[in-house]
């Protein structure tokens, strides 16, 4: 497909028909044979339940944009039937995790110095899950600890005094040589420190009560943001206690942040992962533009609930 260079690059100008072929064309790919007439004959029999769809696509497929599945003229991501998510291929079911009262979430920040990784405005989105999350925070059904200037000193720290049930890094990712890194502060100088993939499952190893981490950057991002931070969330997802993991395929605006954000943290104790996600993406949805950022945000998810 060539319009999916048009996906990886902000620049260039893509319309609404362009998105919806291209959605189109992964459902006539996905949906094929037996499996469209089994999918169909499941839709015959959902009634007022939501079907999940889950896509386990292995290393020989493309890292195709699935959450712009475009069939019967809806994108699957943003109906109300439906919940999108993928899996890793060869990884079994985990047990959802309960979440605990009140509920312990970790906020990573980091934007080091470095021609790499612009500066992000990494204190609005902080705000929108603080104001998200106030209410609950003050009756203490939840616990918000915070690392700015992140290093893998503080990270390693932190996570060494407490179980956590929800982990969301903010800042850049990168891509190099075949692998993905996070971009870390190191702790002299703020200078950019390229923490791996392996080091960070390492890091996220004794954490057995992590049911969701969330990997998300804004405008400004690096480049390969996106492509290391949904190969790290495959990582994550495969290597971990964690049954879900959500990733920002590519990068976001200041307004999307803040609407996922405050969206998402809004119904964290409430609804499951999927259909809170699918729940924000038709929040962000504007189907009179050319928009492609309901379908930025990618959901792995090895688990029913993820948190139960």
């Amino acid at each position: 497909m060539e319009v999916l260079s048009k996906l990886e690059d902000a620049n260039k100008p893509i319309t609404n028909e362009e998105v919806k072929k291209v959605g189109e064309e992964l459902a006539g790919a996905l949906f094929a044979d037996d499996i469209k007439i089994h999918f169909e004959n499941n839709l015959k029999e959902l009634d007022q339940k939501i079907m999940r769809i889950r896509i386990k696509a292995g290393s020989n497929v493309p890292n195709y944009p699935w959450e712009l599945l475009y069939y019967n003229g809806e994108y699957l991501s943003v109906s109300q039937k439906f919940s999108l998510v993928r899996g890793i291929p060869g990884v079994s079911d985990r047990n959802g995790i309960e979440p605990e009262i009140p509920l312990q979430i970790l906020i990573i920040c980091a934007s080091p110095q470095d021609e790499r990784t612009p500066q992000l405005d990494i204190l609005t989105e902080i705000q929108s899950i603080q104001t998200a999350l106030q209410d609950l925070e003050d009756e203490q059904v939840v616990k918000i600890d915070r690392i700015f200037a992140a290093t893998r000193e503080n990270i390693s720290e932190q996570l060494d005094k407490k179980q956590y049930n929800i982990i969301h890094f903010i800042g850049h990712g990168l891509f190099y040589e075949n692998k993905g890194y996070l971009a870390l502060e190191k702790k002299a100088n703020k200078m950019l420190d390229m923490v791996s993939v392996d080091e960070i499952g390492n890091m996220f190893s004794g954490q057995h009560k992590m049911a969701l981490v969330v990997l998300n950057t804004c405008k400004g991002a690096a480049a390969n943001t996106g492509r290391a931070f949904t190969g790290m969330a495959q990582y994550i997802s495969e290597k971990t206690y964690c049954p879900a993991v959500i990733a920002m395929r590519y990068s976001i605006s200041d307004r999307i942040a803040n609407v996922f954000a405050q969206r998402f943290y809004t119904n964290v104790q409430r609804m499951a992962i999927d259909a809170n996600l699918q729940s924000v993406r038709s929040r962000i949805w504007r189907p009179e533009m050319a928009d492609l950022n309901f379908a930025k945000p990618v959901l792995f998810m090895n688990s029913l609930d993820g948190m139960e």
